[in-house]
């Protein structure tokens, strides 16, 4: 807990996936970097200078204090063949006057080097117009110059070594994000169409790609997809029937009352055949959710307006500042939730019902408060239960709020009972993702 104090770590797959592969690389470059520069550049650039001024050192003895022009004239031509550098005889005072340059490689160990090989004073610069150094030796009679590539005393395969060296990790790096797209891709896709098909949404096309285990995933959605719509589709048949085979029995009743000449007796069992009949069809309504209704996009602003308009009930008071909040619905199935809803507040509510929708970029957050009696906290998830009524002496059937909690589940959201802070009574939270 306290790293993650300090370290942020990503929170997507891509982001997660790319830290997994470019630590290490980073890691490796600096570890390789270092080592060749402690070990082998620096080892390298000590044995080419100890080399050139042990090859400085000896045409030094060699040619100090030779008189002879044409001997010395044959010495510094044989050994400017072999040093591969400008060798000149100059006079003592004439190096001094040199136009010095700021330099471009350290001469401090090199100096240091060839003044302690040669017990004398050296004057070493660098010669900017050709790229070259330039080093001015005092001898007994004269001055010796000579003039050698800065390659002589630094390896010049180090930026070379460097460059190759991130040039191929960056390559190695970009095909890694490459392959690694291509699998978030596929986890992407799948994540998509299990929210679809959670939220109820029609899901065509889904075609599982990627690595075995995604595209394994991927065929086990599809097969619990199409199980579950068969055994849906069953349920669908059986209850079908069921409503059938009861509807008929009731006809026949229905009949029977009308011949009967017991007015009394035929309007009492009148009302209860109307009751059972509304009883069956709320049940086969919930039983079957919303059947092969598909989902939609629509403004859920314009769909409350609609439905509190419906009411006329001036104690309604709605509030949105939402201009455009267009969600995948199915229309007629949240219609059915607002109306049950906004039915309870009005029923239950005495002088005020709120209503407000907030609207993100991923959710749809619908308020409903009322100043009515409220439902006590450990009865807040017995409401959902169907049939579950407070009280038996009630109308209704308690069936509203269980087909309430279903749809809104079957749209991937959620619903949520707390006490109203502002009116008193219930306030029911209602929250669908905005897919």
């Amino acid at each position: 807990m306290a790293l993650d104090k300090w370290i942020i770590f990503p929170r997507s797959l891509f982001g997660r996936f790319f830290l997994i592969i470019v630590m290490p690389v980073i890691i490796i470059q600096l570890v390789t970097a270092y080592i060749f520069y402690q070990r082998h550049w620096d080892n390298v650039n000590k044995h080419m200078q100890h080399s050139l001024v042990s090859e400085l050192t000896f045409l030094v003895k060699l040619i100090d204090g030779v008189t002879n022009q044409m001997e010395l004239e044959r010495i510094i031509k044989n050994w400017q063949i072999v040093f591969l550098a400008k060798i000149e005889v100059t006079s003592p005072l004439k190096y001094s006057t040199k136009r010095m340059y700021a330099d471009r490689y350290k001469f401090d160990s090199l100096k240091t080097a060839l003044e302690s090989s040669l017990t004398r004073q050296i004057s070493l610069y660098y010669i900017s117009e050709r790229g070259l150094i330039g080093c001015d030796i005092p001898l007994a009679q004269f001055n010796l110059h000579t003039e050698f590539s800065g390659r002589r005393i630094h390896s010049p395969t180090t930026y070379v070594f460097i460059s190759w060296l991130v040039a191929t990790s960056a390559l190695l790096v970009i095909i890694a994000i490459l392959f690694m797209r291509n699998q978030v891709r596929s986890i992407l896709k799948l994540t998509e169409a299990a929210n679809k098909f959670g939220s109820g949404q029609k899901v065509v096309e889904f075609r599982p790609t990627g690595a075995h285990e995604i595209r394994t995933a991927g065929f086990a959605l599809i097969k619990m997809k199409k199980r579950l719509e068969r055994n849906i589709q069953n349920r669908s048949e059986v209850l079908t029937h069921i409503s059938h085979d009861l509807r008929t029995p009731i006809t026949r009743m229905k009949l029977k009352l009308a011949m009967c000449q017991d007015t009394n007796l035929s309007t009492s069992l009148e009302i209860n055949l109307k009751e059972m009949e509304e009883l069956l069809s709320r049940y086969l309504k919930f039983a079957k959710g919303e059947g092969n209704e598909e989902s939609q996009l629509a403004d859920i602003n314009e769909i409350i307006l609609e439905r509190i308009h419906n009411f006329h009930d001036p104690r309604i008071n709605y509030t949105s500042k939402e201009t455009n909040c267009k969600i995948n619905i199915k229309i007629n199935a949240i219609k059915r939730v607002i109306d049950n809803v906004i039915n309870n507040a009005c029923k239950f509510g005495k002088n005020k019902v709120v209503i407000e929708l907030r609207c993100s970029e991923d959710l749809v957050i619908i308020t409903i408060e009322d100043d009515g009696p409220g439902i006590e906290p450990e009865l807040h998830k017995k409401v959902f239960e169907p049939f579950f009524r407070m009280n038996e002496n009630k109308e209704g059937f308690g069936l509203g709020l269980a087909i309430v909690k279903t749809t809104v589940q079957a749209h991937g959201g959620f619903i949520n009972l707390s006490r109203s802070t502002s009116c008193g009574g219930l306030k029911i939270q209602i929250s669908l993702p905005r897919l």
